[in-house]
């Protein structure tokens, strides 16, 4: 019996197997790197949205408030709950402002931002 040239078939499935490994890693990788992008692209505009309210809270010519109060902005053709809390500080011409931002669909990380602003009559 002479052995012809070429693989056995043994040595094509593993050499398949070999492969199958390797493109399973690569889809793995390449779909924790979409998921990241997504977790970044949804922190950043949190902190649009964030740094909008606290500008609007900051050049706000009445006193605030002391406490929370919430509404639902729109940003790049999605939702998002902005919470503002307002608080008394050790100085009473002083307010602390804090600003939470988050997605409405509670799918995309929060930004949280704090300020100080007179507490204007």
């Amino acid at each position: 019996m002479s052995r012809e040239d070429g693989f056995t078939l043994v040595e094509v499935l593993a050499a398949l197997a070999i492969f199958s490994i390797a493109a399973l890693g690569l889809v793995r990788a390449t779909s924790e790197g979409a998921r990241a992008a997504r977790i970044v692209e949804g922190r950043a505009m949190a902190a649009i949205v964030a740094e909008n309210a606290l500008a609007e809270a900051v050049l706000e010519t009445q006193r605030p408030e002391i406490g929370v109060s919430g509404e639902t902005v729109s940003l790049a053709g999605r939702y998002w709950e902005v919470e503002t809390r307002v608080a008394k500080t050790s100085n009473p011409l002083i307010l602390e402002l804090t600003i939470v931002a988050r997605a409405a669909d509670g799918r995309s990380g929060e930004a949280r931002l704090t300020t100080y602003r007179k507490a204007r009559p």
